[in-house]
C-alpha cells in the first residue's frame, strides 16, 4: 500500500494497520461462517441466470445487474429468507445484495476507530459510492476531513460527485484540498 495510508476494508473489520477492526480469531470465525453460508446458498443463485456472487472473506455480495429485472424481487426475497438462516445480515446496496455477519460493525464505526488512532492533525478522506458508506460519511466530521459520494442521491458526504468522471472528481477534490489548507 501507499506509505502513510491506512487501508480498512469489508466495512471496518479488516485493516493493514494491526490492532484496527475486529480481532484475528474473530475475523477467522466470521469467515469460516461465510464460507458455510456460501455453500448453503450457491444452489439457489444457480438458479438465477445471471446473479453473480463475490466472495469478500467476511461478506458475500449478490451482484443481480445480470438477472433478468422480472427476477430480481424473487432472488431478493429468496436470498434475505435464507441469509437469515444461516446467520447473514442482507443489506441492499445499488443492484447488489451483500450478505454478512450481524457484528456491531459497520462503516462509521470503522472510521471513528480509526480517527481515534490518528494524531488530532491528520487529513482523513473517505469515497464511496453506496449507500453503506453513508455511515462512513456521517462519523468522518471536521476541519481535516473529506467524503465524497459518487452517484446521485442524497448524501451527507461533504463533496458529491453525480456522474463519475475523473476529471470532475480532480477539481472537486482541489477545491477541497484548497480549503483545508486554508483552515
Amino acid at each position: 500500500g501507499l506509505h502513510g495510508v491506512t487501508n480498512v476494508v469489508n466495512h471496518g473489520l479488516a485493516s493493514s494497520r494491526p490492532r484496527l477492526g475486529a480481532g484475528l480469531r474473530q475475523r477467522q470465525q466470521w469467515e469460516s461462517n461465510t464460507r458455510r453460508a456460501w455453500l448453503a446458498l450457491a444452489p439457489l443463485l444457480e438458479r438465477y441466470t445471471g446473479a453473480l456472487a463475490e466472495d469478500k472473506g467476511l461478506a458475500l455480495s449478490v451482484h443481480l445487474r445480470g438477472v433478468a429485472p422480472t427476477r430480481r424481487a424473487a432472488v431478493t426475497r429468496e436470498l434475505k429468507t435464507r441469509a437469515k438462516r444461516q446467520g447473514l445480515r442482507p443489506r441492499h446496496g445499488h443492484q447488489v445484495i451483500e450478505l454478512r455477519q450481524v457484528t456491531g460493525w459497520d462503516k462509521g464505526r470503522a472510521v471513528r476507530v480509526l480517527r481515534g488512532s490518528l494524531p488530532k492533525n491528520t487529513a482523513c478522506f473517505f469515497a464511496g459510492d453506496d449507500v453503506t458508506d453513508e455511515a462512513g460519511f456521517k462519523a468522518l466530521r471536521g476541519p481535516l476531513c473529506l467524503t465524497l459520494k459518487i452517484g446521485a442521491g442524497p448524501t451527507a458526504a461533504t463533496l458529491q460527485a453525480r456522474r463519475p468522471s475523473l476529471l470532475a472528481f480532480l477539481k472537486n477534490l482541489n477545491q477541497a484540498l484548497r480549503r483545508l489548507e486554508q483552515a
